[in-house]
């Protein structure tokens, strides 16, 4: 890391690598491949591929609402379930490699997802899918890169989180035996806030490796000798 000059505090930012290591072996082993999953083992590099952050917003609202201990727990259910929701439709229609984070590795929702895949786990006699331990965010790399299918993706993903959080709702109101309210199902769909973004690698249509073309486009940043020496570092490191 350099601590002499600006572009020290981006190399926090920099992905997993072992010839740059500042993380364990799994940190490494999860982005490998969510990277091998997007095409970067077939030397596409990222370039046809998107990075998707998902995030379910509410967080402290949820938390202001409640009055016992059980609310609080309750809260966290909820955003843990409808964020594995994302993450599962993402599994299916690109692999739960591609996903960065959370780690999904021993997560009680993704064994329950393996085994209805087919895949033995191990261990899943403990599991306990009433534990809340899905954060309310996700990262992962999608290998799409148009504009249409992006924005396709994440309609349908946030749709999915909504329509699932208002029969939950639904439900609720059913085993209590009451009726539906008017402007019950608005009133949930304010309740909670979704956001998503998509950020496409760029390609600069001439061949050339994602870093080289990122560096280009960074060297009116920074001196000239200072890209010079990120552009040996990051030669040295892609051999």
């Amino acid at each position: 890391k350099h601590s002499g000059g600006v572009e020290g505090k981006f190399w926090a930012l920099a992905p997993a690598d072992t010839r740059m290591p500042d993380h364990s072996i799994f940190e490494h082993l999860k982005v490998a491949s969510a990277c091998a999953r997007s095409g970067y083992a077939d030397e596409l590099l990222l370039s046809n591929s998107s990075l998707l952050l998902f995030s379910i917003r509410g967080v402290q609202r949820f938390i202001a609402e409640a009055r016992k201990v059980q609310d609080l727990f309750w809260g966290s259910f909820l955003l843990s379930f409808l964020n594995w929701r994302v993450i599962e439709r993402i599994s299916d229609v690109y692999g739960p490699d591609c996903v960065i984070f959370p780690d999904i590795h021993g997560q009680p929702f993704a064994d329950l997802w393996l085994e209805g895949k087919g895949i033995a786990v191990e261990d899943s006699a403990s599991r306990d899918l009433m534990i809340p331990t899905i954060p309310n965010r996700t990262l992962a790399i999608i290998p799409e890169r148009d504009e249409g299918i992006l924005r396709d993706l994440g309609a349908e993903l946030d749709g999915q989180v909504k329509s699932r959080f208002r029969s939950i709702g639904e439900v609720v109101l059913e085993e209590f035996g009451l009726e539906m309210p008017s402007g019950f199902t608005e009133q949930l769909d304010k309740s909670l806030d979704t956001y998503w973004v998509f950020l496409p690698w760029f390609n600069d249509g001439e061949g050339r490796k994602a870093w080289e073309a990122a560096i280009d486009r960074l060297r009116s940043y920074f001196a000239a000798e200072r890209m010079e020496e990120i552009r040996h570092i990051m030669d040295f490191v892609s051999q």
